[in-house]
């Protein structure tokens, strides 16, 4: 199983590969949200260069819901990156497959719906399409991760540790309340990575924060895969380790002690180091229950 990290800025591309990162997730300005920091084009091309001089892998995170108005956007972006030395493009949006196969991209493609890749059916589907992988869902119960990834033909990603986003929204919610309230300036709230949500009947604060493509609201507190990471890289092919919303030291700490897991076994100090401050996530919760059930 590789481990990838989602790149925030160039000052830490060393520090990365020293942790031992072996693929690099990039953004694309105005075609990637829900990373730290995206890239320009030509920044992007400097650090591919850079990131194979080092023998490293890099997918390119298209993730936005394309409209009318991005389509030229992303036919310049595709068609810019064709000639780069990548070995992903990580796609939501089907707009983004039509593009990636008019320039003989289709095999780079590793197809992110969110919440829903969640069955070895869509895999099959997308098999017969030539795509590279799928990035299964981030809510999917550890035993169904086991049972789908058995059943896949192809590749499976998964983002295993940080934020887990719940909500999105195009409306500047953030902005909007705001000018309701008037306790502060909607200005000086944008893109700010430091706010929190309350739900009136739950004592949780939510990370959320509103940018170019909307707000985004997260679960409290961020996920670790350490206590199944035995289990997981028995079936998966990528490890993603998310720095959105993270300390960028905090971020590198991570993905060095994932190595550590993955080269050696989980010892019970990394487990108690990120067992106050993280969760396991969906791994041993159900997010829909059925009728007469109880969770």
């Amino acid at each position: 199983m590789k481990l990838a990290v989602t790149l925030t800025e160039e000052a830490s591309i060393k520090p990365l590969i020293d942790a031992g990162a072996d693929v690099f997730i990039l953004g694309i300005e105005g075609l990637t949200h829900r990373m730290n920091h995206t890239f320009d084009l030509k920044t992007l091309s400097n650090i591919v260069k850079q990131l194979k001089e080092s023998g490293k892998e890099i997918y390119i995170s298209i993730n936005r819901i394309i409209h009318d108005e991005h389509i030229e956007i992303l036919k310049h972006a595709i068609e810019s990156i064709k000639d780069l030395e990548l070995d992903g493009i990580i796609f939501t949006d089907l707009a983004v497959f039509m593009h990636a196969e008019k320039n003989d991209l289709t095999n780079k493609l590793i197809y992110a719906p969110e919440t829903y890749s969640t069955h070895s059916y869509d895999i099959a589907f997308w098999r017969n399409e030539n795509i590279k992988a799928v990035v299964l869902s981030r809510e999917v119960l550890i035993e169904d991760i086991e049972k789908i990834a058995k059943k896949a033909s192809l590749p499976i990603l998964f983002y295993g540790h940080g934020y887990i986003n719940m909500f999105h929204s195009r409306r500047p919610l953030i902005e909007n309340f705001f000018k309701h309230t008037k306790d502060a300036d909607p200005d000086t709230i944008k893109d700010r990575r430091n706010l929190t949500i309350v739900e009136e009947i739950r004592d949780e604060h939510y990370p959320i924060y509103q940018d170019y493509y909307g707000t985004h609201i997260f679960r409290e507190k961020p996920r670790q895969s350490f206590t199944v990471i035995e289990r997981l890289k028995n079936v998966l092919s990528v490890f993603v380790v998310d720095s959105i919303l993270m300390d960028e030291k905090q971020f590198i700490t991570a993905v060095k002690d994932y190595r550590k897991a993955l080269d050696n076994t989980v010892t019970n100090e990394l487990i108690e180091k990120y067992q106050n401050d993280y969760d396991e996530g969906f791994y041993f919760k159900r997010t829909q229950s059925v009728k007469g059930e109880s969770l």
